[in-house]
């Protein structure tokens, strides 16, 4: 059998379908033997007669058969199945005699088929555009490419050793640690922009308490005094500090002479007393009067 070479991609890609269960698919492409085929499922290779059969050949297409049915999964299952002719030469024509076309047709045929195979790997190869200059894409040896990356030198372009993957990973591991940061620094902005928004709030909450309060606005000249609610009780005022002016009075009975005795601060002047000595005492502004009720015999104490 002629092989067309419009015909000849030793490559077929299947994807079965989510919940679609399917064995047998189609090989599209002329193969001689079963061993020319590779066949995989979502890129893993399988075993001829174990995983799966195959049918025809012999320079013609066929179908290869799964032993166990294929059913797609969520996001379709691929299967791909390609060809690779051993390279190989199976027929010796002799010198003399009938000549043997349909095997010389067989050996073009494989022929043809294995520049397809080799073709097919070139064209999925690493390989330099028509246009570009001579570049070396040859591998860094062994020694000098374990753990690193593929690279490209920047002036000639030639394949060379590039970071190692530890490098690498710890870039990545910094990207990803700078763009947690970056997340937590917005969220601390924004905890920031809103506490910033409460205590705007309750500064403002206060000034109007304050304003509310009708406080008396200036401190100039009140040095020591204190606020009072002024006569008319509708707002506060200064007044003079009780400790400036206040004076202690306290009723204690004089043990010597049994009265009854009253004493009393002097303003302006130190002093001391034992407050466990007075059965009461009490702090007023100057101008308290005493009196004894003639009636009762009360003392009556008249604070201002």
């Amino acid at each position: 059998m002629t092989i067309s070479i419009a015909d000849n991609s030793p490559r077929k890609n299947y994807t079965v379908g989510s919940g679609v269960t399917q064995s047998a698919f189609t090989v599209t492409f002329e193969f001689f033997n079963s061993t020319d085929l590779s066949v995989y499922i979502d890129g893993t290779l399988k075993q001829l007669t174990s995983d799966y059969t195959v049918t025809g050949g012999n320079g013609s297409t066929g179908t290869v058969t799964f032993t166990t049915a294929i059913t797609g999964d969520a996001d379709g299952t691929a299967v791909t199945i390609t060809r690779a002719v051993t390279l190989e030469r199976t027929t010796d024509f002799p010198q003399s005699g009938a000549f043997q076309i349909g095997a010389l047709n067989t050996e073009l045929d494989k022929f043809i088929a294995i520049a397809a195979d080799l073709n097919d790997g070139i064209n999925r190869s690493l390989k330099l555009n028509d246009t570009d200059p001579d570049a070396t894409l040859s591998l860094p040896d062994l020694t000098s490419r374990k753990g690193n990356t593929l690279a490209f030198d920047a002036t000639t372009g030639d394949v060379i050793a590039g970071p190692s993957i530890t490098q690498v990973n710890t870039v990545i591991s910094n990207v990803a640690q700078a763009s947690q940061d970056a997340t937590d620094a917005q969220t601390a902005k924004t905890a920031a922009e809103a506490a910033q928004t409460a205590a705007e709030t309750a500064r403002n909450d206060a000034q109007t308490a304050l304003a509310s309060a009708n406080l008396p606005s200036s401190f100039a000249g009140n040095a020591g005094k204190i606020i009072q609610v002024n006569a008319g009780e509708t707002a506060y005022e200064y007044a003079t500090s009780a400790t400036n002016n206040g004076v202690f009075y306290g009723l204690k009975v004089d043990t010597t002479t049994g009265h009854l005795v009253v004493d009393y601060s002097e303003l302006g002047v130190n002093a001391s007393f034992q407050l466990s000595d007075y059965d009461n005492y009490f702090f007023s502004s100057p101008n308290v009067t005493f009196a004894l009720m003639p009636i009762t015999g009360d003392l009556l104490i008249t604070t201002p």
